[in-house]
């Protein structure tokens, strides 16, 4: 294997290669050129796609400077995919006016703007979308739900907690909705099975859903809770709260909010005066991947929710330490979480792709009413983009088209 090193005419014409490349992938996303076979569907790719197409295009390409694009496709993409078209439009050289930094617009024209996005997916549910976008509000989250019966948008309003599985349970417990549950808290560490033997009886005969939350477990305990859970003996699933900062309201927010009692030896209330037989149902989610339990709430625990929220919200206002205000911050946004699920006629197969679609869409409005808009023309992408995502766009545009000129040398591994 040897070394050449590629310079002056030999390296214009590598770069001027490159330029031609992008020009030509420009081009074909703009035309619908392009198309991605997923499960029993053909979708066109749109710049909502383009970043992933682009890399496995590219790998082709011994140019110096693909590392250079990727990087900032990479950044514009995470943050808003529809300010791609404005990179690409700069890169290759075309006039891109943007006039109204920071103005802002309505939703709904807003929306008419992905009437312009060559995306088959978006336009056939934007409908759909919008709605969940509308349910979801400021502070809520939205997810896709493939699903063969009925479409539909269906809200949660949720607790998220900072309960993590117990360490046993964590390679098994896949994502899931565990209705009809029992919650019981307990301020301490379980160390002997017989603490919670008259629990595991009662889920044994009773069939009960137990959700239990302590600060720790002994292997003991948490190999007895596995082992039952896994014959299908008892639904008993353990989780915990670590020793932080972050989570020392974190039983009392929990307790405040469901209704539960707090139990403790300092309060003297013991896991020993549990009758599972006679405490309230609840239902919650959780997210394997996360790892985060989240608990859904019924009407009148909503309002307790919105009542704490209230309570911590005065507490932001009035602390003067930042580090005290941001902790307060993360609990405020916990209390004030809603999931709507979108359910679509989609294939399983086809939900990373969905999800990747849906994401650009929520993504886009976020920023948008967070940043306000710049109208831009002469991209062939959206009119309006999000103030400070076109700023980084253009600034990416402009800083990567002097790096490439400024490359005097390439070095190509030749066998």
């Amino acid at each position: 294997m040897q070394n050449r090193v590629v310079v002056d005419k030999a390296l214009d014409y590598e770069k001027r290669l490159f330029l031609e490349h992008i020009k030509s992938f420009k081009k074909s996303i703009e035309e619908k050129n392009y198309f991605l076979v997923a499960g029993a569907s053909i979708n066109g790719i749109g710049w909502v796609d383009a970043f992933r197409f682009f890399i496995d295009e590219i790998n082709s390409c011994p140019s110096p400077a693909k590392d250079l694009v990727i990087s900032s496709m990479y950044r514009i993409n995470m943050s808003c995919p529809l300010a791609l078209p404005a990179y690409f439009d700069i890169l290759c050289g075309e006039k891109v006016e943007a006039s109204g930094g920071g103005r802002r617009i309505s939703s709904k024209d807003l929306f008419k703007q992905f009437e312009k996005v060559p995306d088959q997916f978006l336009n056939n549910y934007k409908e759909l979308l919008l709605k969940g976008l509308y349910s979801a509000g400021s502070s809520g989250t939205v997810s896709i739900e493939p699903t063969t019966d009925s479409e539909e948008v269906r809200v949660d309003e949720g607790l998220k907690t900072l309960c993590k599985p117990a360490s046993f349970f964590e390679p098994y417990l896949e994502t899931q909705e565990i209705s009809d549950c029992c919650i019981v808290l307990y301020s301490g560490s379980i160390v002997d099975v017989s603490e919670i033997h008259h629990i595991l009886q009662a889920s044994y005969e009773t069939k009960k859903k137990v959700i239990l939350i302590c600060t720790g477990y002994s292997e003991d305990v948490q190999n007895t809770l596995l082992v039952n859970w896994q014959q299908g003996k008892t639904f008993v699933l353990p989780f915990l709260v670590e020793d932080s900062l972050e989570t020392i309201n974190e039983f009392r927010d929990i307790a405040m909010v469901t209704g539960e009692s707090l139990l403790s030896k300092d309060t003297g209330a013991l896991l020993s005066g549990v009758e599972i037989h006679d405490k309230k149902n609840h239902s919650a989610f959780f997210n394997s991947g996360k790892r985060t339990l989240k608990l859904m709430l019924d009407e009148q625990e909503v309002m307790r929710c919105a009542r704490l929220r209230k309570e911590v919200l005065e507490k932001i206002k009035k602390e003067k330490v930042d580090d005290v205000k941001e902790l307060l911050g993360k609990r405020f946004a916990r209390l004030s979480s809603r999931t709507v699920d979108l359910r679509i006629f989609v294939n399983e197969t086809e939900r990373g792709v969905i999800e990747d679609k849906a994401s650009a869409f929520f993504s886009y409005f976020l920023k948008c009413a967070q940043q306000g808009v710049t109208r831009v023309k002469g991209t062939s992408g959206v009119d309006y983009l999000p103030t400070l995502e076109f700023e980084k766009a253009r600034r990416a545009a402009h800083s990567d088209i002097t790096s490439i000129k400024n490359i005097r040398a390439m070095i190509r591994l030749e066998e």
